[in-house]
């Protein structure tokens, strides 16, 4: 199935509708429910991705990124993808959002219950805030204040303030740069 209000500037090649390639400009709402694409260029618009989404190159957004059912998002090793506003991962995919290369977010990024989100050793995450409520780890390096109601490990390097909640747990076996606050019975285990 194709995705609905594209630009005709936007084509797909391959087999049916499993590449996406940019180039020019998209700038309405980007549905991605196919098995696979590959984007680099510009992607404007909210992007829901339901498919296989990876970023192979440069790739510049202005507005929100959802991940939904069982989709992934990789930011492959070299990547970088700018612009983007937000990001709300839902998921079940067992590497439903991976970054290995570079990721930009101007808000926030919100990794649902029974999402999972990851940045690989040599990725970098950059945001204003982290809301994790299902699973997130970090192997390369993350720069955002993070809220966290669910499991988070950090491996990596994370540059940021933690704001643990009841009932959750934190372990962070790498280097965590900022202030960790524990209400309600949250839980850090800190082996940085």
């Amino acid at each position: 199935m194709a995705p609905a209000l594209l630009r005709a500037d936007v084509l797909y090649h391959g087999f049916g509708d499993r590449n996406l390639v940019t180039t020019g400009n998209s700038s309405t709402q980007v549905n991605l429910s196919n098995k696979y694409s590959m984007v680099s260029g510009t992607l404007n618009g909210l992007t829901l991705n339901r498919g296989t989404l990876n970023v192979t190159g440069t790739l510049s957004s202005d507005n929100a990124v959802g991940n939904l059912g069982s989709g992934q998002v990789n930011v492959l090793a070299g990547a970088n993808w700018t612009g983007v506003t937000a990001i709300v991962n839902n998921s079940t995919n067992a590497t439903g959002f991976s970054v290995a290369g570079t990721l930009q977010v101007g808000n926030f990024v919100l990794n649902n219950t029974g999402a999972t989100f990851e940045v690989t050793s040599g990725g970098t995450l950059t945001a204003l805030t982290v809301l994790n409520v299902g699973t997130f780890t970090n192997d390369g390096t993350v720069n955002a204040n993070v809220g966290n109601i669910g499991l988070l490990t950090n491996n990596g390097t994370w540059n940021g303030n933690l704001l643990e909640a009841a009932g959750t747990t934190t372990i962070n076996n790498g280097t965590f740069n900022g202030n960790f606050t524990i209400i309600g019975g949250g839980s850090v285990t800190n082996n940085g």
